[in-house]
């Protein structure tokens, strides 16, 4: 769901990876990239907000540990504003470019 959301919003045709850390390669300038969320239930629901606040945590951790990944590209869909203003602040000092995919 995501690789295809991230390939209509951005005009992009996206390689599968087989590196470990790197879910999609773009060739045309983002290079490895990592892709998180969207943040929905399998009923396709918002997560609670714990649930939502325990994935920004998991998410920060992993921009900051994921060393082989060039851009992050976060599906924001069904996290909550004040969940998303939280991750933006955790990762604003990023290595990597991050890119924030609005929910619908």
């Amino acid at each position: 769901m995501a690789i295809s959301r991230a390939e209509k919003t951005f005009g992009k045709a996206f390689q599968l990876s087989t590196t470990e850390g790197v879910d999609i390669i773009d060739l045309s300038g983002w290079g490895n990239v990592s892709l998180k969320g969207p943040f929905l239930n399998g009923d396709l629901e918002p997560l609670t907000d714990t649930q939502q606040m325990k994935a920004v945590s998991n998410v920060a951790k992993h921009i900051q540990q994921n060393t082989a990944v060039d851009t992050h590209i976060i599906d924001t869909t069904g996290m909550s504003t004040a969940a998303e203003e939280t991750l933006r602040q955790a990762v604003r000092n990023a290595n990597q470019r991050i890119i924030f995919m609005r929910g619908d």
